[in-house]
């Protein structure tokens, strides 16, 4: 389960402009999702996406926060500042292969393992 702190760093980086993708088994991502929107305070003005299986929170600032379940979709042309892997997936060298041009195109991509 993603602890609190989690949620609250992807929330803030979020808030903040910054686009962020969560990347964990697909009952982590929604569990993730959920307590993100569950964490939001209620100015933000963010709103939830739900299309085809895919999840997101989009904030009026341009900030976003992804929720990908590498397994069941692919992360090709998907670009963040911040991702946060979860799950068995930190020890997975193919995911952290797919992972590095998501973070390399973009300023200070910084990858958060938990």
């Amino acid at each position: 389960m993603t602890n609190r702190y989690v949620i609250e760093g992807m929330v803030n980086d979020a808030m903040r402009g910054r686009r962020v993708a969560y990347l964990g088994l697909i009952k982590e991502a929604e569990n993730a999702f959920r307590a993100c929107l569950d964490a939001l305070p209620d100015s933000t003005g963010a709103k939830p996406i739900r299309v085809n299986g895919r999840q997101a929170i989009e904030f009026p600032n341009g900030g976003t926060v992804l929720f990908r379940s590498p397994q069941r979709e692919g992360l090709r042309g998907t670009v963040a500042d911040v991702v946060y892997l979860d799950g068995p997936y930190r020890d997975d060298r193919g995911i952290l292969e797919a992972i590095w041009p998501m973070l390399t195109s973009r300023e200070n991509g910084e990858l958060v393992l938990q």
